[in-house]
């Protein structure tokens, strides 16, 4: 139960709740700037450079100075989520909160520290808010079957095909229309879905790293995203090649392709949003 003075939702929404003076009133520090000394404002004003190539090597080294415990950390996530699913819901509130750990501990790799096992569990720190991304983007992927499912299906002939009030020949028509339907649907779906692995790139690291509440990240990550959107399309959609191919490799290959897909992600959030705390820079945008 959250304390008297603080928001039920704020572990979810971030310094929009109660806390929000709080949080703007405490002493310490100013927050670091960005690696090219911007902050997240100047970084959306301004704009940025991403070098593509840079950033993937860059990812990959800091991937290679942990790789054994990468890895079987990512054994543990499969174990933790195989035997979930047995819960039907579990994975929506395991998933995110796990593989988030990746990303805590590159960025202590980062800063030339070696992580602990016990650091890749670091997600479940910011537990409230990476499993309110987890619920968010649940409810956009179930809204997304919807909509695949209302298009692409006939319900009259649904109705008859149960009632067995049909012909050979409208059976034949509507199986080859179905088809026809959801082979254009999965194309869609493809195309939206690239979109929002793209702009969401970089909210879970908004979160465990920048310490913002998931719609602040997805916010955030949307913003910066649009500034170059076209060549972090193309890096998110390699990424989600790289995991594709991992798990066509009877999934074992994901393995080695989850972590690195997350180290990789960090390496473009750090190099281009930097990696302290961004819940003061976060009011300015």
């Amino acid at each position: 139960m959250p304390p008297a003075n603080q928001h039920p939702f704020s572990p979810i929404f971030g310094a929009n709740s109660r806390t929000m003076e709080t949080i703007l009133d405490q002493t310490g520090p100013e927050p670091e700037s960005t690696p090219d000394g911007k902050t997240l404002s100047q970084v959306l004003t301004d704009g940025y450079d991403f070098d593509f190539a840079n950033t993937f090597g860059g990812g990959w080294n800091l991937w290679t100075k942990d790789i054994g415990q990468s890895i079987l950390y990512a054994l543990v996530v499969g174990l933790i989520l195989f035997f979930s699913f047995f819960t039907i819901i579990g994975p929506i509130f395991l998933w995110l909160p796990l593989t988030a750990g990746y990303f805590v501990a590159a960025d202590k790799l980062s800063k030339g520290l070696k992580p602990e096992f016990r650091d890749y569990f670091g997600g479940f720190r910011q537990y409230g808010k990476t499993l309110g991304l987890s619920l968010i983007f649940t409810l956009v992927f179930l809204l997304y079957l919807v909509i695949i499912f209302s298009v692409a299906v006939d319900f009259d002939m649904i109705f008859n095909l149960l009632d067995g009030n049909f012909t050979e020949r409208e059976f034949l028509n509507w199986y080859f229309e179905f088809i026809g339907s959801m082979f254009s649907a999965s194309l869609w779906g493809y195309v939206v879905g690239a979109f929002f692995i793209a702009i969401w790139i970089f909210s879970v690291p908004f979160v465990v790293i920048g310490n913002l509440g998931a719609v602040q990240a997805l916010i955030a990550s949307t913003k910066v995203v649009f500034k170059k959107f076209g060549m972090l399309l193309l890096y998110a959609v390699v990424l989600y090649i790289l995991e594709y191919v991992g798990a066509l490799i009877l999934y074992i290959g994901l393995l080695a392709a989850a972590p690195l897909n997350s180290f990789l992600k960090y390496a473009a959030y750090k190099e281009i949003v930097g990696t302290n705390d961004k819940r003061k820079e976060y009011e300015e945008i």
